[in-house]
């Protein structure tokens, strides 16, 4: 087996651009399947303080010091990770999920209270020989699959969404609303930790486009609907995370003209394929993606040690 080492993030300046063009060049991979996106560090990276991000991030290197995997640690006891999809099946692959393991137990033990949860470990269900290092480790299946990753390919024009009289899709301009940006993502997401300090961060974050950050304004004025679109110029492929909508404005097709107008612009961008995750047995946001031309093409499943 190769040499790799273990190394946490040292921070934005030093490593996010190393991330984001790892995350980019897998996702052209012939032998990618879904996993993060460099949309998905972004948005889970920027949008709190710096140094979470140290804590809680690890980088897999080979010994010419590139970037072979990386894993992301959630407290209090969560790791989900990714690996080169040139390593899938082989033993390098496993050592390396081994050890950002290890490295996330260290870490769950280390702000472990009484009565809580051990570590879960996020993968996905075709990858065999992980599963069978898992097995080998003490770990177990928790249960159905929990994460979906869906695909769509943009070869064919996406006409704009006809929209219902009086609704109308609006970016995410300093001239727009974004007191209630903010609040329709907490009220769709609640209990959610996003507040207007940590949106700020955001939109001052790498990749982020305010053409891309969308919401479907109501005839009240009010946003029914929102999502992110990610655009990867180095991927040619975009990425939508989140996507939500007010309960009183589900199921009434807004939020697919939202993806649909998100589809089309990342189109126009020149994006020929477009992804997003989902929660896997989530009825209602599934049977969304599928109408919006979404396909399932993997899933992800917890699995933990007691």
């Amino acid at each position: 087996m190769a040499a790799y080492t273990l190394h946490p993030y040292r921070g934005h300046a030093q490593d996010a651009a190393r991330v984001t063009a790892f995350l980019s060049e897998i996702n052209r991979h012939p032998r990618f399947v879904a996993d993060y996106y460099a949309g998905d560090f972004v948005w889970r990276s920027f949008r709190a303080p710096e140094a979470s991000s140290r804590e809680s991030i690890a980088l897999w290197e080979d010994a010419s010091g590139q970037i072979a995997g990386i894993g992301f640690f959630d407290a209090p006891a969560e790791l989900s990770y990714t690996i080169h999809p040139g390593l899938a099946g082989t033993p390098d692959e496993v050592e390396g999920v081994m050890g950002l393991i290890a490295w996330a137990e260290a870490l769950s033990e280390n702000g472990r209270k009484d009565g809580s949860k051990p570590l879960g470990v996020t993968v996905r269900t075709d990858q065999d020989a992980i599963q069978r290092g898992l097995s080998e480790r003490g770990y177990r299946p928790a249960g159905d699959p929990t994460y979906a990753g869906n695909f769509r390919p943009l070869d064919d024009p996406i006409a704009a969404p006809d929209l219902p009289a009086s609704f109308e899709i609006v970016a995410m301009t300093d001239e727009a609303d974004l007191l209630d940006r903010v609040e329709i993502h907490r009220e769709v997401w609640a209990p959610s930790k996003f507040t207007r300090e940590t949106y700020s961060m955001l939109r001052s974050a790498p990749m982020y486009r305010q053409d891309l950050d969308l919401a479907m304004r109501a005839p009240d004025g009010r946003y029914a609907s929102y999502l992110i679109g990610w655009w990867d110029p180095a991927a040619k492929s975009g990425l939508l995370e989140p996507v939500g909508a007010r309960s009183s404005y589900r199921r009434l097709g807004l939020t697919k003209a939202l993806i649909q107008e998100t589809l089309r612009r990342f189109q126009e961008l020149g994006a020929d394929r477009a992804f997003v995750n989902s929660l896997a047995n989530d009825i209602p946001s599934n049977a969304l993606y599928r109408s919006a031309g979404f396909t399932r093409i993997t899933e992800w499943q917890e699995w933990t040690r007691t």
